[in-house]
């Protein structure tokens, strides 16, 4: 009687039984637990007093000969920048918004040039705005000056206002979460999702100043400067998760 022996390979019966093990494992479906949410949103509010001042200076040159006119606004122009920097304003307060030179027709002969007009825009920034209104009278006397539009208030950090207004409206969307909760018989957990939108610090229009000499130079002197008190605003929208307790 022959008699056949098997010899089996330590690694591979480890291998089988873990294959075995695997296979012998129940199946389960992925399941997530229950998730209950509350979203709410926030508002938030900051009121600060503008730290800065902001006026839209124009002058103009009118001339036959366009190359005249640039010259002359162009002498106005540098005069202007002199007189804002000699009362302590500095260039990177003074910023070009525009500038050029554009034909005037005849109004009786169609195409016929009669003179030429140069132009010059500044925008000047005062930092201290109690000096703005003596200064900008210096500013009315300036040879080619056209008119003046401003001030305008606004802030040299508006961010630190715009993240106080985030923080209170993020604030005021957890305060609203917990009284849902609470009301739903829940425990707030932490927040899931934020979104906002910037916060709004207010720009407001500039109203044109016209000025012209010294009688307008006493008048814009003797004129207050109140930058008054604005107000940024946030919002936010929140997801907050929640359990029972």
């Amino acid at each position: 009687m022959n008699v056949i022996r098997y010899t089996l390979n330590p690694m591979k019966t480890v291998t089988a039984l873990f294959l075995l093990s695997v296979i012998a494992l129940p199946l389960h479906a992925e399941t997530k637990p229950d998730l209950r949410t509350i979203t709410v949103t926030g508002q938030g509010e900051i009121k600060a007093v503008p730290d800065l001042a902001i006026f839209n200076v124009s002058l103009n040159s009118r001339n036959k000969v366009a190359a005249v006119a640039v010259d002359q606004v162009n002498a106005s122009a540098q005069a202007l920048v002199a007189l804002l920097t000699k009362n302590g304003i500095e260039k990177k307060d003074i910023t070009t918004t525009s500038g050029g030179v554009y034909p005037n027709y005849d109004n009786d002969v169609a195409g016929k040039i009669v003179t030429y007009t140069a132009n010059y825009s500044v925008s000047v920034t005062f930092r201290d705005i109690a000096k703005s209104a003596k200064i900008m009278a210096q500013v009315s006397t300036v040879p080619g000056i056209a008119n003046v539009n401003g001030p305008s208030f606004g802030f040299a950090e508006p961010l630190q206002f715009e993240n106080a207004a985030l923080t209170k409206a993020v604030e005021n969307a957890k305060s609203k979460a917990l009284a849902l909760a609470k009301v739903g018989g829940l425990v707030l957990k932490e927040p899931i999702t934020i979104r906002t939108s910037d916060a709004s610090v207010p720009r407001p229009v500039m109203a044109p100043m016209m000025m012209r000499a010294a009688k307008a130079e006493m008048n814009v002197a003797q004129a207050p400067m109140e930058p008054g008190e604005q107000t940024i605003n946030a919002s936010v929208e929140v997801t907050y998760a929640a359990a029972l307790p």
